[in-house]
């Protein structure tokens, strides 16, 4: 028997072909969580802001 592990973005569910795609995301601080939360997401999903982090 085999198994098969696919990987997805945590933003869309898009399935990750190659994990050099992913990007890790790290969200320090939610006011729902409270603590840090981490997910991958493809790079094209994203877009770079340039605020401040004190605007985020």
């Amino acid at each position: 028997m085999g198994q098969k592990l696919i990987r997805f973005s945590d933003l869309t569910g898009k399935t990750v072909d190659n994990d050099s795609q992913l990007v890790r995301i790290v969200v320090r601080e939610h006011p729902l969580d409270g603590g840090p939360v981490e997910l991958e997401a493809l790079a094209d999903e994203l877009t770079v802001s340039r605020k401040s982090p004190s605007t985020w």
